[in-house]
């Protein structure tokens, strides 16, 4: 098996296992509507959740075994809206847990990705965040034209699934759900490869790391892997 069709082989295991994740019952009778998809820019998978408020996004994130996107990067951002430009809003992990009634800088000092990480990336619409009617704790990535706020850019706003501020509507909003592949999915490569092997009855494969296996080591027959 060449090292291309080991890589395809390796992320094929890993969407299998998110996909496998994907059906359990998630917290507040939430779905997965699209994905996983894995980012060329950081290897993570991203999958859409049904609307919800961000709260209950960020709890079914977590069942997933993941968290609401983090954005770290242009790059990372300008991949998400390619890939899910189809959704008008996306909640992402950023988050004022402080929910101070504080406006201006000092509003969005509060601001932290909910995973821990510690990325100053930010891509705030012009005037944002506001923290109007002070209420405004959680963050939306938005991706229509048809908001007050620009195409790709983020707003603050209050937890809710279809938020408003009439006559304008930032809503329906979906959860973003990042998963690193890592460590569960690599453990389950690391189950996986073995009991295929041991299915095979070769030794050699199972005490030697998959990276250092000769490019034409196995090949697929019949959905075994056989010894070349």
């Amino acid at each position: 098996m060449g090292k291309e069709k080991i890589r395809v082989f390796v992320r094929t295991l890993i969407i299998s296992a998110l996909a496998i994740a994907c059906l359990d019952s998630i917290s507040n009778g939430q779905s997965v509507i699209d994905g996983p998809i894995q980012s060329p820019v950081n290897g993570h998978y991203y999958s859409v959740l049904s609307n919800s408020n961000w709260t209950d996004a960020e709890a079914a994130s977590q069942a997933l075994g993941g968290y609401l996107a983090t954005v770290r990067s242009a790059a990372e951002e300008t991949w998400i809206q390619q890939t899910f430009s189809a959704y008008p809003y996306l909640w992402i992990g950023l988050y004022d847990p402080t929910q101070q009634v504080v406006a201006g800088q000092a509003h969005a000092n509060n601001f932290v990705w909910v995973d821990g990480e510690t990325s100053a990336y930010r891509d705030w619409a012009g005037g944002e965040p506001n923290n109007f009617n002070g209420d405004e704790y959680w963050t939306e990535l938005v991706l229509t034209n048809s908001s007050t706020d620009p195409s790709g850019t983020w707003n603050d706003i209050y937890n809710d699934p279809d938020p408003t501020h009439p006559p304008n509507f930032y809503g329906p909003v979906y959860g973003l759900v990042e998963v690193v592949p890592e460590p569960t999915s690599l453990g389950l490569l690391a189950l996986t490869i073995p009991l295929l092997c041991r299915r095979n009855r070769n030794p050699w494969c199972l005490v030697t790391p998959m990276a250092a296996w000769p490019p034409r080591i196995f090949h697929a027959k019949e959905h075994r892997l056989s010894a070349r």
